[in-house]
C-alpha cells in the first residue's frame, strides 16, 4: 500500500459530517476571561467578568418565561439549559445549539438596519428559548442522535497490482435528519414568542419589508421561505415572512396550532411541513400560502390608497447593492459620503464611498466601513468607525479612523474604545460617539489633540443610544435612544450637564441631524405607520413632513442649499434619494389606512387565550429590569454535555460498513472531542478522533487515525529451494497516525498550526496453505515508521457570498505546509542474534514543502461568472523511496489521469476553471429536496510530478474537461452539494513501476468524478 492511502481516511474524516467541529475551525480562545456560573431551577448561566449585569438579568428572565414556553409546545427539556453570556467582541447575536441544550447570547444589543428596536435581552432570550423548546418538541428521536448518515465511496480502476484500490472518484455522504423544520416556521414562532408578553412584535420595519415585497410582487415563494442561503435582505425576508405567516396561523387557527404543528413534525414520517399543515389547519402548505398571500395583497392595496396618490420620494442617486446607507453631505454641498455593500451579498461587507453631485461619479474611499461618516470642514477628510484587527487577546473592537481623500491614507485614532456613530465637532477638536459594554451605552467625546475621553451621558439599565450629532455651534448634541420599544430623540448639552427629551410620543423617531442653521432637526419618524423624513423646530416644537413614500425613508442629511438626501427603502433594499427642493407634505396625504381585517397582522389580541397563558406571571408582563436580582455565583467548572452520535452505514470497496460519528464537549468549548468509526464483516475498520483543549491561547489538539484492511492475493511461494507452490496469501494492513500540536489564530483570516506527527504502517501476511499437515503462522512487520515536525500556515480570504461555495468569485485562499520528516521504510528482513527475523529499514530523512494557492476573479460585473486559478506545488529536498512521493492525478490533482499514475518528489500543477450559471435560482422542491442553483464550468489542468532537478516541460501533462455543480438543501437545513466532473487527458505516456518493472499506459481517455457532499472538494 502506498502512503497516499492515508489520504482516503483523512478525506472520510473531513467530508462526512455537519456538526460544528472546532477542530476544523480555528478561533480565538480568550484565556484571559474568567468565567462564573449562576445556578437557577431550570438553567445555568455562564458568564465572564464584565458581563455581570447581563448574566443576572438573564437568570431572572429565563425563569419567568420557562413554564409558558414549555406549556405551549408541551415539551420539557431533559436537563438544565445552559445560557452563555459573551461580550468580548463588538458583535451582537444569539444562537441556539438545541442538540446540546445550550444558548449563546451576546450582551451588546443588536443594531440592524432591517430591524426595529425591542428590549434586547427579553427578546433574544425568549427567541432562543422558543427555538430550544419548539425544535425539541419536533425532534423525532433522542437529542443524542441528530442525524443518520448514508455513505458510499467508489474508487478509480487501478492498473498497478501493488495498489489495493485507486483513489476515490465517487463520493456520497448524505444525512437523514432527525429534526425537520422549515425555517419560516422555526424563525416565525421564535419571533412570535408568547403574546401577550410582547418582547418582540410586528413593528414598522417588519411591516415595511413585507409591504414592499407584496406591493412590488417580490415576496419569497413558499419554497424559498423554507431555506436560508440568501443575501442579507433575502434572509431577513425569511424571518419577516415567517413571522407574518405564523401570526396569520395563530390568529386564524388559534395559538395552540403552533404547538400542534411542531408536535406533528415529531412524527417520523414527516419529511416536509405539508402533512402537518393539513393535519392542523386543514389546508395543504400551498393552499395556506396562497390564502395568506391573497389576504396580504388585498390588505396592503387598500391601506396605501391615499399615499399612492400623493407620493413624494425624490430622485434615486445611488441604488447598487442592497444597502446604501448613512448619506452625509460635505460642508460645501458638492458631494456626499455613504456606505454601501455594492458588489456583495451581505451587509457586513460594506465600504465607504463618496458621490460627486456635479459629475454623478461615485468612488470608493475605504473598504470594511459600515458606520456613519463625518466630514472635515475642508472636505478632505472623513471620520468613521470600523472594526480593527484583533487585539492581543483576539477581540474585535470598533475604533475611530480618519481617511485623507487627497493622500488616500487611513489613520487609526483610537484603540479598543468600542466606538459607534462618530461625529466630528464643528471646531474639529472632538469626536462624539457611542460606546457599549455589558449591554449599557454611553455618549463619549474623544479629544483629537489630547486623546482624552470624556463620558457625557452614562446609562446603566440597558438603554441604547444611537447617532449623536453636534449642533452647528457645537453647543448641543442631538441623539436618539431606546428604552426597549422603538426610539426617541433627546438633546444633550456639549458639556453633558443638561439632558432633555425632544420626542417621546410612543412612535419611533430616529436618525436625527441638525439643519445647517441649527434651528431645526431633521429625523425619520413612523408617526403615520410608515417611516418618513420630518423636521422639528427647536423654538416652536412644530413638525413638518418632507417625504411620503410607500417603503420607508431614513437617515436624512440636509445641506446649506436645502437639498435633502435620505435612504429610501423598497423591496430590493436601501437606495439613496435626493430631493433638491423639498416641499412639506400635508397630513391628509399620509394616511396609512387601517382595514377591518388588519388585526390578523397584529399581536393576536383578538384570539381566545391559549392554555400557556395561564403560566404567564404578572411580573413578566409589567417587568422592571432596572431591578436586577443578586444571584450567588461560583467559578466555572468544566461542564460536559451528553455524547451525541451520528450513526452511519457506508458502502466501501464492495463491502458494507456500520459505525457512527460521535462528539461532545464542555459548554464553553474549552474541551471537545469528535470521532468516528466504521467496521465491516471482514473486520476492516476506520477510526479517527479529534480532541481539542482550548484553555490557552493556542488550541492544543490531538488527532488519531487508524485504518485496517484485509486483502487476499495469489503468488508463487518457495517452500524449499526446489519446491515452489502457487498459493493464496492473506494480508492485513494497519495504518496508524497520531498528530499532536497547537493551532493558533494569528489574524482575522489566517492561522498557524505546529504539530508532531507519528505514523506507523504495519502488515501481517499469512499463507493459506498447509505443508504436510503443518499450518504456517502469520508474519507481522512494520513497513513504515515515520516521525515529522510540521508547520502549516493557512489564509482564507475568499469573500463570503451566497455563491461562494458553488462559484467563489472574489478573494484568495493559501495553504503553506512545511514538514521535517524522519522516516524508516522497510528494505528487507534480517536474522537477529536470537534467531528471529526482524525488519531492516532504510532511513529517509528529508524536508518537504507544499503550497496550495487559489485566486478567484469576477469576470462580469454581475459576479455570476468567475475565473478560478489554482497552483499546487510540492518539493522534497532529496531522493526518497517512491512510497513518499507526491501524486499528481485524480480528483484532487490532474483530473484527466489516475491519482497514482503521476508521481515524484516534486510537484507542479496549475489549474484554470471558468464557471458560469445555468440556473441562478431554480427554486424547485421535490419531496424533502430543495434545488437552488446549477452552475457549469470548463477547466484546464497542467502539471507533473517528477524527480529530475531540471524541469522538463515536455513531460508535463495536460487535461481539460467540464463540470456541473448543483446547490441544494435537504430537510430544509442540510446543505447538499452535487458535483460531476468529466476530464480528458491529452497526453499518452507509459509509467514503469520501479519495484516491479511493470509498464502501465495512461492518458488519452475520459475520466469521471461524481460526489454528493456538504461542500465541493476543489
Amino acid at each position: 500500500m502506498k502512503k497516499a492511502n492515508i489520504y482516503i481516511l483523512l478525506l472520510l474524516a473531513n467530508i462526512s459530517f455537519t456538526v460544528n467541529l472546532n477542530a476544523q475551525f480555528i478561533e480565538y480562545n480568550h484565556p484571559e476571561l474568567n468565567w462564573h456560573t449562576i445556578d437557577t431551577e431550570h438553567f445555568q448561566v455562564h458568564y465572564h467578568e464584565g458581563t455581570e449585569r447581563t448574566a443576572r438579568l438573564t437568570a431572572k428572565i429565563i425563569e419567568e418565561i420557562y413554564h409558558p414556553v414549555v406549556a405551549l409546545y408541551q415539551y420539557e427539556p431533559d436537563g438544565k439549559i445552559h445560557f452563555i453570556i459573551r461580550d468580548h467582541d463588538d458583535f451582537s447575536n444569539g444562537i441556539t445549539f438545541y442538540y446540546d441544550n445550550k444558548v449563546e447570547i451576546w450582551a451588546s444589543p443588536m443594531d440592524f438596519v432591517l430591524r426595529g428596536n425591542h428590549n434586547w435581552l427579553r427578546n433574544v432570550i425568549t427567541h432562543e428559548f422558543v427555538h430550544m423548546i419548539s425544535l425539541g418538541a419536533a425532534r423525532k428521536v433522542t437529542r443524542k442522535i441528530p442525524a443518520l448518515y448514508v455513505q458510499y465511496m467508489g474508487y478509480e480502476p487501478e492498473k498497478n497490482p501493488y495498489v489495493l484500490y485507486g483513489f476515490p472518484n465517487r463520493i456520497l455522504s448524505y444525512p437523514l435528519a432527525m429534526t425537520v423544520m422549515p425555517n419560516w416556521l422555526a424563525e416565525g414562532v421564535a419571533q412570535y414568542q408568547l403574546p401577550p408578553l410582547n418582547y418582540d412584535n410586528w413593528d414598522t420595519h417588519r411591516d415595511m419589508i413585507l409591504r414592499t415585497s407584496v406591493l412590488e410582487e417580490n415576496m419569497l415563494s413558499f419554497k424559498e421561505m423554507g431555506v436560508f442561503g440568501k443575501t442579507s435582505l433575502g434572509n431577513e425576508k425569511l424571518y419577516n415572512h415567517g413571522f407574518a405567516l405564523v401570526q396569520y396561523i395563530a390568529n386564524k387557527y388559534g395559538r395552540e396550532a403552533l404547538g400542534q404543528l411542531f408536535r406533528e413534525m415529531h412524527k417520523p414520517w414527516r419529511m416536509t411541513v405539508n402533512g402537518a399543515s393539513k393535519k392542523v389547519t386543514g389546508k395543504s402548505e400551498k393552499e395556506l400560502y396562497k390564502e395568506w398571500k391573497n389576504y396580504l395583497e388585498e390588505m396592503y392595496s387598500f391601506r396605501i390608497k391615499t399615499i399612492q396618490d400623493n407620493l413624494q420620494s425624490g430622485k434615486i442617486v445611488e441604488s447598487k447593492g442592497i444597502a446604501n446607507l448613512f448619506p452625509a453631505w460635505s460642508s460645501d454641498g458638492e458631494k456626499f459620503a455613504f456606505v454601501s455593500n455594492r458588489g456583495y451579498d451581505y451587509l457586513s461587507l460594506s465600504s465607504l464611498y463618496f458621490h460627486d453631485i456635479k459629475t454623478g461619479k461615485t468612488k470608493k474611499a475605504k473598504s470594511g466601513v459600515s458606520s456613519i461618516s463625518s466630514w472635515g470642514a475642508n472636505g478632505e477628510k472623513l471620520y468613521y468607525v470600523k472594526r480593527s484587527k484583533p487585539n492581543k487577546n483576539g477581540s474585535f473592537y470598533n475604533d475611530i479612523y480618519v481617511y485623507d481623500l487627497k493622500k488616500k491614507k487611513q489613520k487609526r485614532l483610537t484603540k479598543n474604545v468600542r466606538a459607534r456613530y462618530p461625529n466630528l465637532s464643528p471646531d474639529e477638536k472632538k469626536i462624539v460617539f457611542v460606546t457599549a459594554k455589558d449591554g449599557n451605552h454611553n455618549i463619549v467625546t474623544f479629544n483629537l489633540e489630547t486623546k482624552e475621553q470624556n463620558i457625557l451621558l452614562q446609562l446603566k439599565n440597558g438603554e441604547q443610544i444611537f447617532q449623536p450629532q453636534w449642533s452647528p455651534d457645537g453647543g448641543k448634541i442631538v441623539y436618539c435612544y431606546s428604552e426597549g420599544e422603538g426610539r426617541k430623540l433627546g438633546i444633550l448639552t456639549s458639556d453633558g450637564k443638561s439632558n432633555s427629551v425632544l420626542i417621546d410620543d410612543g412612535f419611533d423617531a430616529r436618525d436625527p441631524v441638525f439643519a445647517p442653521d441649527g434651528y431645526e432637526i431633521y429625523f425619520s419618524w413612523d408617526r403615520s405607520g410608515i417611516f418618513n423624513i420630518y423636521s422639528i423646530n427647536l423654538s416652536t416644537q412644530k413638525t413638518a413632513q418632507w417625504t411620503n413614500v410607500l417603503g420607508g425613508a431614513f437617515m436624512p442629511s440636509i445641506n446649506k442649499k436645502g437639498q435633502l438626501l435620505f435612504c429610501d427603502f423598497n423591496s430590493e433594499g436601501y437606495r439613496i434619494a435626493l430631493i433638491k427642493q423639498p416641499l412639506p407634505v400635508k397630513e391628509s396625504q399620509t394616511d396609512y389606512l387601517v382595514s377591518e381585517n388588519n388585526v390578523l397582522l397584529a399581536s393576536g389580541n383578538n384570539v381566545s387565550p391559549a392554555v400557556y397563558e395561564q403560566s404567564i406571571s404578572e411580573k413578566s408582563i409589567n417587568y422592571n429590569d432596572k431591578i436586577v436580582p443578586e444571584y450567588a455565583a461560583k467559578p466555572y467548572n468544566l461542564t460536559y454535555g451528553k455524547i451525541s452520535f451520528l450513526p452511519r452505514i457506508m458502502f466501501d470497496y464492495g463491502t458494507t460498513k456500520f459505525g457512527t460519528y460521535f462528539y461532545s464537549g464542555d459548554v464553553l468549548d474549552k474541551y471537545n472531542i469528535f470521532g468516528g468509526f466504521a467496521i465491516n464483516r471482514d473486520m476492516d475498520y476506520d477510526l479517527f478522533t479529534f480532541i481539542n483543549y482550548r484553555v490557552f491561547r493556542p488550541t492544543i489538539f490531538l488527532e488519531i487515525y487508524h485504518q485496517t484492511r484485509h486483502h487476499s492475493d495469489y503468488d508463487d511461494w518457495a517452500l524449499t529451494p526446489t519446491d515452489t507452490v502457487y498459493t493464496k496469501f492473506n494480508y492485513r494492513y494497519q495504518l496508524s497516525e497520531v498528530d499532536v500540536g497547537f493551532d493558533l489564530k494569528t489574524g482575522k483570516d489566517h492561522s498557524l498550526r505546529t504539530a508532531f506527527i507519528y505514523s506507523q504502517y504495519r502488515a501481517t501476511t499469512k499463507p493459506d496453505y498447509k505443508y504436510q499437515g503443518f499450518e504456517f503462522p502469520s508474519t507481522s512487520y512494520n513497513y513504515q515508521i515515520g516521525r515529522a515536525f510540521q508547520l502549516v500556515w493557512n489564509y482564507g480570504g475568499v469573500a463570503p457570498s451566497r455563491t461562494s461555495e458553488i462559484n467563489p468569485a472574489i478573494g484568495r485562499a493559501i495553504s503553506v505546509r512545511y514538514n521535517q520528516e524522519f522516516n524508516k521504510f522497510i528494505k528487507d528482513f534480517k536474522l537477529t542474534k536470537f534467531g528471529t527475523w526482524a525488519e531492516s529499514f532504510d532511513k529517509f530523512n528529508y524536508a518537504k514543502f507544499e503550497l496550495d494557492w487559489k485566486e478567484h476573479f469576477q469576470v462580469w460585473r454581475s459576479g455570476d461568472h468567475a475565473l478560478s486559478l489554482r497552483f499546487q506545488g510540492g518539493w522534497i529536498d532529496r531522493p526518497v523511496h517512491e512510497f513518499f512521493n507526491f501524486f499528481a492525478g485524480g480528483l484532487i490533482g490532474l483530473r484527466g489521469y489516475p491519482f497514482y499514475s503521476i508521481e515524484g518528489r516534486k510537484l507542479l500543477i496549475g489549474k484554470t476553471t471558468y464557471r458560469f450559471p445555468i440556473f441562478k435560482h431554480l427554486d424547485k422542491r421535490l419531496l424533502h429536496f430543495y434545488f437552488d442553483k446549477l452552475y457549469a464550468g470548463v477547466f484546464y489542468d497542467y502539471g507533473n510530478a517528477f524527480d529530475e532537478d531540471k524541469i522538463q516541460f515536455s513531460d508535463f501533462k495536460g487535461d481539460a474537461g467540464v463540470e456541473l455543480r448543483l446547490d441544494m438543501f435537504s430537510f430544509y437545513n442540510f446543505p447538499t452539494r452535487i458535483f460531476f466532473n468529466a476530464a480528458y487527458g491529452f497526453d499518452n505516456y507509459t509509467k514503469t513501476e520501479k519495484y516491479n518493472n511493470v509498464k502501465l499506459n495512461y492518458g488519452k481517455e475520459w475520466r469521471y468524478y461524481v460526489g454528493v457532499t456538504f461542500g465541493y472538494l476543489d
